[in-house]
C-alpha cells in the first residue's frame, strides 16, 4: 500500500473527520459567545484572541493526538494454549506505558477545558467585578453605536489655573480620537448647530448647550467634567450624560497628585471614558434627530417635528395646529411658518398660504443655507413666479441631491410648467430617497395620469394604500384616480364613505370633487347643492383658492347647462370675498374668476371692469400674474363675436402659463376655431377636451363638466366636415354621459338619439 493511502486509511481508522468537525463546530460556538459578551460588556479585546489561541492549541492536538501510536498492535488468534504467552511478550514496558499515557485524548480534553475555564473565570471578572484600571467594564455600552459621535463639552474649571480645564478637555478629545468605535463631533460641526439655535459662534459649549445640541442631531451622548483643587494635586472629574434624557449615565475620576502628574491622569480618565463609552459597542438608546432647522426653542423643534411626521404620512389635516403652536414658541420659526405657508396652500387657504411665506421670507437672513433656499422657493411658488422657483429648488438639490422637500416641489413647478415628463421624475426620485413621503405618491399618480400611463397610476395607489392606509392623500388619490378613470360612481362612494374622517379641508375638498361629477353627469341641480355646500365649509375655513374652484365650476356647469343666470348670486358673493381680501395675488385670482364668470353669463361690461382691475393690481403687485387676464379677455372677445381676436388671447395666455392651456381656454379656442369655420382646428381642440389625457391636476376640476359639452359640440363639428360615424360616436358618448341627467336637459339628449337615428340612416 502507497504511503498516501496508507495516511488516508489511518486518518478513517482513527475517526479524525468526525473529531475535526465536532471540534470546529464547537468552536464556532466559543467565538461567537466571546464575541457576543466582548460587545455586551464591553470586555477587552485580548480576551477574543485568548480564546482563538486556545482553540488554535486545542486543533494542534487534536491533529497531534490523531497520529500519535496507540501501542503494539493487538496478537494475532492463536492457539488457545499459547495465547495469553504471546499476549506477555509482546505487552508494553512500564517505562513506554508511562511516557504515552500523558498524551491521550482524555488528558488534552481536561488541559483544555481547564484552559477556557480559566478564560472564563477572566471574563466574569470582568463583568461582575469592574476592575480598576485597564479591568473597566463599558457601562456606558449601550449609550453609543458603532462610529458613533459624542460631544464633548467644555470642562468646569474650578483651579486658579486659567487654563488648565480647557488643556484637559483637549487631551480627553485628543484620546478619544484614537478609539475606533467612538468619534467626537468637532468644533466646526458644533458651529452650524449654534447657528440653528439662534446662538452665537462664540457661545461656550457647556453641559446644558452640548445635551441641547445631541438632542437636535440625534448624538447619543455628551462627556462632561471638571477640575477642582485636592490638596497639593488636582482631581479630575468626567460623566458621561445620555442625551434623549439628560440623566448621566458613568461617573469616573482620577487624580494627579501635582501638576506633573496632571498628564497621566488625563490619560487615564480618557481611557476609563473610552472603556465606559465601549471599545466594542453594539446598541444605541437614543431619540431619532430632529430636524435640522433654524430656531432657538427646542420644545418648538420638537412640536414642528411632530408635524413634520404628520405632513410625510400625507395627513395635513392635525399638521396645521401643531404648526400654529410652534411658531407660537418661536414666531421667528421661518421653517415652521413656511410649512404652514405649503399646508394653507394645499388646504385652499390663499391668503394665509402668503401670510406665512411672507412671515418665513422675513425671518430667512439668519438661516442656513438649505433653509433660505428653501424658503426663497416658496417665497416665488406662492407668487406664481414657477421660473424662479424652480432656480431655488435647483440650488437646494445641489446643496442636497437628496432633499425630498426639494425635489417634489421642484416636479410640482415643473408640473405647473407643462413638463410633465420632468415632473414624473422627480417625484419618483422623491420617494425613492425618502419611501415615507406619502405627497410624493400622490404626485406620481397624478403626474402619470396627465401622461395617460392609467396602469402605472394604479400600481402606484397600491403601494400608497399598502404604506398608507386610510390617510387622506391616500384616500384623495384613490378618488381622484377614479374620477381620471371616468369611474365617477367609486369617487362619489368615498367621497362620501369618508365624510368628516379628515375636517374641514377634507370635507371641502370631497365636496368640490363631487360637483363637477353630477355636473358631468347632466344632474345639475345635485352639482349646484353640493357648490352650496363646499362653499360654506370653505367659507367657514378661509379657503379661497377651494371657492374660486367651485365659482369657475359652476360658471361652466351653468354653461354645459344651459342655465346661465344661475351662476350670478355665485359671483356675487365672491364680489363681496374679494371686497375683504388685502393680499394682491389672492384678489388677482378672485377677480380673474369673476371676469371669466360674467364672461360666461354675459355680462361683459362687468367682465372687462374686473380685468381692468386686474391690469391695475398686476402692474403694482409683487407676483406674476401669468395668462389669467387674457384668458377672461378670450372669453370676452368669442361672446363679442371677434373669434379670431379671442384666439390671439388664448395664444398669449398660453405663453404667459408656460405652454400650458387649460381647459377653459381649449374650449374657447374650440369655439373660436367652429365660428370661423376652421373645423379640423375646432374638432382637434374640442376633441382634447374629452379625454383625461394630459390632464393637468391644477385644471383637473373643469373636466367632467367639460366634457360631454365637448362631445355634443364635437359632433355637430364631425357633421359639418361630412363624418357621419364620428358624429354618431360622438352623440352616442354624449347621450351615454347624460343618460341620468335632469329633466330639463332630457330634451337635448333625446335630440341626441333622434339623430344618431337620422345619421344611421342616412
Amino acid at each position: 500500500m502507497s504511503r498516501f493511502k496508507q495516511l488516508i486509511v489511518e486518518i478513517h481508522h482513527r475517526s479524525l473527520w468526525q473529531v475535526l468537525l465536532a471540534y470546529l463546530g464547537g468552536g464556532w460556538v466559543v467565538l461567537e459567545a466571546t464575541a457576543l459578551f466582548t460587545e455586551r460588556y464591553g470586555l477587552p479585546e485580548w480576551l477574543f484572541s485568548v480564546a482563538l489561541v486556545l482553540l488554535a492549541i486545542g486543533l494542534l492536538a487534536v491533529v497531534v493526538l490523531a497520529f500519535t501510536p496507540e501501542g503494539a498492535p493487538a496478537p494475532e488468534a492463536g492457539p488457545p494454549d499459547v495465547g495469553l504467552a504471546v499476549a506477555l511478550e509482546t505487552a508494553p514496558g512500564p517505562e513506554g506505558t508511562g511516557r504515552r499515557r500523558l498524551l491521550t485524548w482524555r488528558n488534552a480534553g481536561v488541559s483544555f477545558v481547564a484552559a477556557l475555564a480559566a478564560w472564563g473565570l477572566v471574563a466574569a471578572g470582568w463583568i461582575v467585578l469592574a476592575l480598576p484600571g485597564p479591568f473597566v467594564r463599558a457601562a456606558a455600552a449601550d449609550l453609543v453605536d458603532l462610529e458613533d459621535r459624542v460631544i464633548v463639552a467644555e470642562f468646569e474649571n474650578e483651579t486658579d489655573q486659567a487654563a488648565l480645564a480647557l488643556a484637559v478637555r483637549e487631551a480627553v478629545v485628543t484620546d478619544l480620537h484614537q478609539s475606533p468605535r467612538v468619534k467626537v463631533v468637532e468644533r466646526e460641526q458644533l458651529h452650524e448647530s449654534l447657528t440653528r439655535m439662534r446662538l452665537p459662534d462664540t457661545t461656550r459649549v457647556v453641559p446644558d448647550v452640548a445635551v441641547e445640541i445631541a438632542r437636535r442631531d440625534g448624538y447619543p451622548a455628551v462627556v462632561a467634567g471638571s477640575v477642582t483643587p485636592l490638596g497639593t494635586g488636582y482631581q479630575l472629574s468626567a460623566r458621561i450624560i445620555e442625551a434623549s434624557t439628560g440623566e448621566v449615565a458613568v461617573r469616573v475620576r482620577e487624580v494627579a497628585d501635582d501638576e506633573s502628574q496632571v498628564l497621566p491622569a488625563v490619560e487615564r480618565l480618557a481611557h476609563l471614558l473610552r472603556r465606559h463609552l465601549g471599545e466594542s459597542l453594539v446598541s444605541l438608546r437614543r431619540s431619532r434627530p430632529l430636524p435640522a432647522v433654524t430656531t432657538a426653542s427646542l420644545d418648538a423643534l420638537m412640536v414642528y417635528a411632530r408635524a413634520v411626521e404628520y405632513m410625510d404620512r400625507g395627513d395635513p389635516v392635525p399638521a396645521i395646529p401643531l404648526l400654529r403652536e410652534a411658531v407660537g414658541l418661536d414666531s421667528a420659526f421661518a421653517s415652521a411658518h413656511r410649512c404652514l405657508a405649503t399646508n394653507y396652500g394645499n388646504a385652499g387657504n390663499a391668503a394665509g398660504a402668503m401670510a406665512s411665506i411672507d412671515r418665513a421670507y422675513r425671518y430667512s437672513e439668519r438661516l442656513l443655507d438649505r433653509e433660505r433656499v428653501l424658503t426663497g422657493a416658496m417665497y416665488h411658488a406662492l407668487r406664481a413666479r414657477s421660473d424662479s422657483a424652480a432656480y431655488y429648488y435647483q440650488l437646494a438639490i445641489e446643496l442636497d441631491p437628496e432633499d425630498d422637500v426639494a425635489l417634489n416641489n421642484l416636479g410640482d413647478r415643473y408640473e405647473r410648467m407643462g413638463r410633465d415628463e420632468d415632473a414624473l421624475e422627480l417625484y419618483l426620485r422623491t420617494v425613492e430617497v425618502n419611501p415615507g413621503n406619502a405627497t410624493g405618491y400622490f404626485n406620481i399618480a397624478s403626474a402619470q395620469r396627465t401622461l395617460g400611463w392609467h396602469e402605472a397610476a394604479e400600481s402606484t395607489l397600491a403601494v400608497m394604500r399598502e404604506r398608507f392606509p386610510g390617510t387622506f392623500w391616500t384616500v384623495g388619490t384613490t378618488v381622484w384616480n377614479a374620477y381620471y378613470a371616468d369611474d365617477f360612481a367609486t369617487a362619489e362612494r368615498l367621497r362620501i364613505d369618508y365624510a368628516g374622517r379628515f375636517g374641514a379641508f377634507g370635507d371641502a375638498w370631497m365636496l368640490w370633487t363631487a360637483t363637477p361629477i353630477m355636473a358631468g353627469r347632466g344632474q345639475m341641480q345635485r352639482a349646484f347643492a353640493l357648490a352650496d355646500s363646499t362653499w360654506d365649509v370653505a367659507a367657514r375655513g378661509g379657503m379661497s383658492d377651494v371657492i374660486n374652484s367651485v365659482v369657475l365650476t359652476v360658471a361652466y356647469s351653468a354653461l354645459a347647462g344651459g342655465e346661465r343666470e344661475r351662476v350670478l348670486p355665485y359671483l356675487v358673493e365672491l364680489a363681496e370675498l374679494a371686497d375683504e381680501q388685502t393680499t394682491p395675488s389672492v384678489v388677482h385670482g378672485v377677480l380673474g374668476v369673476l371676469a371669466t364668470g360674467y364672461a360666461i353669463v354675459g355680462d361683459l361690461s362687468e367682465a372687462r371692469d374686473h380685468v381692468e382691475r386686474m391690469d391695475s393690481i398686476a402692474a403694482t403687485g409683487d407676483f406674476y400674474p401669468g395668462g389669467l387676464a387674457d384668458r377672461a379677455r378670450a372669453l370676452v372677445a368669442l361672446q363679442e363675436g371677434r373669434a379670431e381676436e379671442s384666439i390671439e388671447h388664448v395664444m398669449r395666455a398660453r405663453a404667459a402659463d408656460w405652454g400650458v392651456l387649460y381647459r377653459g381656454s381649449r374650449l374657447a379656442l374650440a369655439d373660436a376655431y367652429a365660428a370661423l369655420g376652421r373645423f379640423p382646428e375646432a374638432a382637434a381642440h374640442y376633441d382634447s377636451l374629452t379625454t383625461s389625457y394630459r390632464l393637468d391636476f391644477y385644471d383637473s376640476w373643469s373636466y367632467a363638466v367639460l366634457r360631454p359639452l365637448a362631445h355634443e359640440r364635437l359632433a355637430m363639428v364631425y357633421v359639418a366636415l361630412g363624418d357621419t360615424v364620428a358624429a354618431v360616436r360622438h352623440l352616442a358618448t354624449f347621450a351615454e354621459l347624460w343618460d341620468q341627467a335632469d329633466p330639463e336637459l332630457q330634451p337635448r339628449v333625446s335630440a341626441a338619439r333622434q339623430a344618431i337615428e337620422r345619421l344611421t340612416a342616412e
